[in-house]
């Protein structure tokens, strides 16, 4: 993959065209390599057979259709659950965990490599924080996965590695393309994403016009208990995370749902069920 531009990174539309017109090719070649890339899933330019052969070399040559390498991957013992190692081209490792079911199979996707959020419940918060995932990395798992696997992924959950509201505009423009019908054509209520709360990020979400489902990640009734429980800087007051959600539901006309692992006398008293 050196010096080779991953294609996954390309926002379809005028950054893809871009580029495309810059090698001298005609502008209708966009569509159909999209076609190839998001519909098809075609993981060689070999196969991009209404393409001339020059231009496949050309890609060939310049671009690449993946850049993940598996590393390992763990099926459960409980369930069918499968755990996905992939190396990256920079030697970090992203985790991406596979819920195959008999009516619908889920994909729970990492949007960082680390976290910096460090819920005290969660093993992905031991990890440290290391850099963003980009956008082309946060769909080539559900490629890789779907290769893998042979199954079909029906719905998708931002519940991996990494807080997504921390890495926006690549999470952003990942669903932007799973929920176009040119691409992944995934319904919006079939993608849900979970965040530990950062205020201005759901409020900026509301107004994307994708209208995903979100998840706040509370874990506690009050501010004194979840710091207990989440030790990474969070500088929103759980009053303030939840109004900013029921907002998000109103605007996008969607429900909320609330995360809440009990911890043995941590957040499990009647107090807190009270509250």
């Amino acid at each position: 993959m050196t010096n080779k531009t991953f294609i996954l990174d390309l926002v379809p539309g005028e950054q893809l065209e871009r580029y495309i017109v810059r090698e001298g090719v005609s502008k209708f070649r966009t569509k159909q390599i999209l076609e190839w890339v998001y519909k098809k899933k075609s993981d060689s330019f070999s196969q991009f057979s209404n393409l001339p052969a020059d231009f496949r070399k050309h890609l060939e040559e310049n671009y690449c259709l993946r850049s993940f390498t598996l590393k390992d991957k763990k099926s459960s013992k409980i369930d069918a659950t499968v755990r996905y190692s992939f190396n990256t081209p920079d030697g970090f490792e992203v985790i991406t965990v596979f819920l195959p079911h008999e009516n619908r199979n889920s994909i729970c996707l990492s949007s960082q490599i680390g976290c910096p959020i460090k819920c005290s419940f969660c093993a992905s918060g031991k990890v440290p924080f290391k850099r963003n995932l980009t956008r082309g990395e946060i769909l080539e798992q559900i490629l890789q996965v779907e290769k893998d696997s042979g199954a079909v992924v029906d719905s998708i959950l931002f519940m991996g590695m990494g807080e997504p509201l921390l890495n926006y505009d690549n999470v952003v423009s990942a669903i932007k393309s799973m929920v176009d019908p040119e691409q992944f054509g995934y319904g919006r209520r079939n993608i849900v994403l979970s965040s530990a709360g950062f205020v201005p990020q759901i409020m900026k979400l509301s107004d994307e016009k994708v209208a995903v489902r979100l998840a706040l990640s509370l874990h506690a009734p009050d501010d004194q208990v979840r710091e207990k429980i989440i030790t990474g800087k969070i500088p929103y007051f759980v009053e303030d995370i939840l109004q900013a959600g029921l907002e998000y539901g109103r605007k996008t006309k969607s429900k909320i749902t609330i995360e809440y692992v009990l911890i043995d006398g941590v957040n499990n008293t009647q107090a807190d069920a009270a509250a």
